[in-house]
């Protein structure tokens, strides 16, 4: 009688041993495919595509809405923020030292507000010198909000100059390291593209 229990106790647990595994078998497929290719050189990433900027709610410190399509060959930088939100204005300063750091550089530091109030965004931008490009998109509900999905500020991307979303950050993120990596390669397309232009059609 025992040996039959104990024999029915081993089929059970070799049941329940079967469905956990076919239980955490998706779970661990889903973590191994999120997690691929964040140790990999750049080059070799599996390539996301950043979604295009639209709208044209409100543009400061620059002649015309901007594009990816129109940054292709530009490091971007995109910063989401708002007046109201304490971590962005505790992040400011290193906001500011990234677009004085790499003034001249292939890249371009875009602030996104979150902001309701209009006004009261521009005057906050020129009250604290943010000298690079900024737009008002007017909430979480904003159309480049909702594109890249965010749903917490001060919140970040890093897209490369084929216009490749390489790097996002919650919070005020040391980015310095891979801005210059990126940047490097940008100048390296740049001269790759120069020297192809000057060659003599055959």
């Amino acid at each position: 009688m025992n040996h039959r229990l104990h024999r029915g106790i081993d089929r059970k647990k070799w049941l329940f041993f079967f469905v956990a595994c076919l239980s955490l078998g998706p779970l661990w497929l889903i973590l191994s495919a999120s997690s691929k290719g964040l140790d990999m050189p750049i080059q070799e990433r599996p390539k996301i595509r950043a979604p295009e900027l639209s709208g044209g709610r409100g543009w400061l410190n620059t002649d015309k809405p901007l594009s990816l399509a129109a940054l292709k060959g530009k490091v971007v930088l995109l910063d989401f923020w708002a007046t109201w939100c304490g971590p962005c204005r505790e992040a400011l300063p290193h906001m500011q030292k990234i677009a004085k750091k790499f003034e001249g550089e292939p890249l371009v530091v875009l602030s996104v507000s979150l902001d309701d109030n209009e006004q009261k965004w521009k005057d906050f931008v020129a009250k604290n010198g943010m000298t690079w490009s900024q737009y008002f998109d007017g909430g979480f509900t904003g159309p480049i909000s909702r594109m890249f999905a965010v749903n917490a500020i001060p919140h970040t991307f890093t897209i490369d100059a084929d216009g490749v979303l390489q790097d996002e950050q919650i919070g005020d993120s040391s980015v310095e390291g891979k801005l210059k990596k990126l940047i490097s390669r940008a100048k390296e397309l740049e001269t790759k593209d120069l020297q192809a232009a000057d060659k003599p059609k055959q």
